[in-house]
């Protein structure tokens, strides 16, 4: 039997899906400079560069352009599951479902991991005060990369798992 759902509940729904696709996207692409650019290119200045300017970058990423993709992509792409699942839309529904999921522990290295070592950093004082810069870099570098590159990974799957979702859309018999 084919889920048919009407078009006056699909035009919210495709709209969900289009602004999750925009939020996720951004925020796979953001993580993915981290791993692909800056730490590739901070991996290459000194000490004091490198602290000085991860401080600074950790002082002013929370910004009215972070905060609505940060934020937004989990709550949207959460919103956007209940309302394809109430819709009847249930394959737009699962992939929504895997894109919040995948979006969440994105969400939570941030949170839980990402966000206290920049803290730690940022503890650390003045870099023209700190003793050892050295061992302050080698303490956080190493664990930072590897869980903004979980995060890029994690990410790119919620983007791509929102795409599943956009293609389910667009044929009526996978709804």
């Amino acid at each position: 039997m084919v889920n048919t759902i009407s078009q006056p509940k699909l035009v919210p729904l495709t709209t969900l899906v289009w602004v999750s696709l925009g939020l996720v996207g951004l925020m796979a692409g953001f993580f993915y400079a981290y791993s692909a650019s800056v730490m590739v290119g901070l991996k290459e200045v000194s000490d004091t560069t490198f602290i000085e300017t991860m401080q600074w970058i950790n002082a002013t990423v929370r910004n009215v352009w972070f905060g609505p993709a940060f934020f937004g992509s989990l709550i949207v792409t959460g919103v956007t599951a209940v309302i394809a699942y109430v819709a009847g839309a249930r394959k737009v529904a699962a992939w929504m479902i895997a894109a919040c999921a995948l979006y969440a522990v994105a969400f939570f290295i941030t949170m839980g991991v990402s966000v206290p070592l920049n803290y730690e950093l940022r503890d650390a004082g003045d870099v023209a005060a700190i003793a050892d810069p050295a061992a302050v870099r080698a303490d956080y570098e190493g664990s930072w990369v590897r869980w903004n590159n979980a995060r890029t990974v994690v990410s790119t799957a919620s983007l791509l798992a929102v795409g599943g979702a956009m293609r389910a859309l667009g044929r009526s018999s996978d709804r």
